[in-house]
């Protein structure tokens, strides 16, 4: 499964020169589905197409976006990993591709900027967390959401104590082997040294260094994240782990047990009642703050999508609530302040809740998708303001 992060989204935030666009669509986890989602990805490139050529677009400028997208449908290598949404940002020179725990709504659009609200959505309201399944053995690191998980490729992260101390020490010969519990809530066996002088004092020594490693691999995977992690593992290896661990949004739960014989499915069972209350919280504090501000007739809440657009430009918007799946195309103009309505998407035209979601994730402003009629005075968009 791909991983996106909130470093992503502000690179692709800061990018509008040309055409860009923006594919979502739900998919299956599942082989006999991916022909119907490869049917599925098909029609949406022939959207994107049609739109490009609709804005009198040359047949050399369409190519270049066009021509990787059908690749993608027809590659049967990409298609062999799934999860259960798949968004697809491009233009003439780059395509970026996430298969993500999240199932999105189908869209296809061309605008002057990516469409990110999807993502912002997935990243900041669908209860997105990382779960890190540690053992001796075996190191899993998953992205989860409130319904679904998958298991992240992990590059720089030693995936076991025996790689992480491979080639570490070299002079001392050392040699080691481990074992695994006989069973899922068994203990988790301590690999064994054999070398020059190692006994308890080594053992410790060798379990605190490979810890370090995945610390440190984490942290370069993790950079840029605000995600809650969940520990799961055997109680003295974690109580090991928090001591060096340097993410800052590590939670105090953890799921119990040798975990290497479970699957994500259960992780995600036993450490979403960890996350959960942390991710009710934050959003049940914005609803009440709003309502306060509202029912106070603060100009500090907001609703009208106009005004909310105008504010999220300026950077004042300190929370935002934005429809998830409602489209609103346009153009905003800065120096007037003001914002125009039109019909479809063009490569001219913005999606204007997108816009402010955006500009407000990109002020450091929390920024809530949530469903239409949630979203605070029955209109597309509202904020609760800093100033």
């Amino acid at each position: 499964m791909d991983l996106i992060t909130t470093g992503d989204l502000g690179r692709f935030a800061s990018a509008h020169d040309g055409p860009k666009i923006s594919i979502y669509m739900p998919t299956h986890r599942t082989a006999p589905d991916v022909k119907q989602d490869r049917i599925r990805l098909k029609n949406l490139v022939g959207e994107v197409q049609d739109r490009l050529e609709a804005s009198d677009h040359r047949r050399d400028e369409i190519t270049p976006i066009v021509s990787p997208l059908m690749k993608l449908v027809e590659s049967d290598a990409f298609w062999e990993a799934r999860s259960d949404g798949l968004a697809v940002l491009a233009d003439a020179d780059v395509m970026k591709t996430y298969r993500l725990p999240a199932s999105f709504e189908p869209v296809a659009a061309v605008s002057p900027r990516y469409l990110l609200k999807p993502l912002i959505g997935f990243l900041a309201t669908d209860c997105r967390y990382f779960v890190l399944a540690l053992s001796r053995n075996s190191v899993r690191l998953f992205q989860a959401s409130r319904l679904s998980v998958s298991e992240v490729d992990l590059e720089s992260v030693p995936t076991s104590l025996a790689e992480a101390l491979r080639f570490d020490d070299p002079e001392s010969q050392l040699q080691f082997h481990t074992g695994t519990s006989q069973s899922s809530n068994g203990p988790d066996r301590r690999a064994m040294f054999h070398g020059h002088g190692v006994g308890t004092d080594d053992e410790e020594s060798n379990t605190i260094r490979f810890l370090k490693k995945v610390d440190k691999g984490l942290h370069d995977v993790l950079a840029d994240e605000h995600a809650p992690l969940v520990l799961a593992g055997v109680k003295d290896l974690l109580a090991c782990y928090r001591g060096v661990n340097t993410y800052s949004h590590l939670v105090d739960g953890e799921a119990e047990g040798n975990p290497d014989h479970m699957s994500g499915k259960e992780l995600h069972e036993r450490t979403w009642s960890i996350v959960e209350p942390v991710f009710l919280k934050g959003l049940r504090e914005a609803f009440e703050q709003f309502a306060q501000l509202h029912g106070e007739r603060s100009d500090l809440a907001v609703t009208g999508l106009e005004d909310v657009v105008a504010c999220a430009h300026e950077g004042r918007v300190r929370t935002l609530f934005a429809a998830r799946g409602e489209h609103v195309w346009g153009t905003f103009d800065p120096e007037a302040v003001e914002v125009t309505r039109h019909d479809s998407s063009t490569d001219e035209n913005l999606e204007l809740i997108d816009f402010a979601a955006v500009r407000t994730f990109a002020t450091r402003g929390e920024v809530y998708v949530v469903p239409p009629d949630r979203v605070p005075g029955d209109g597309h968009l509202a904020a609760v303001l800093r100033f």
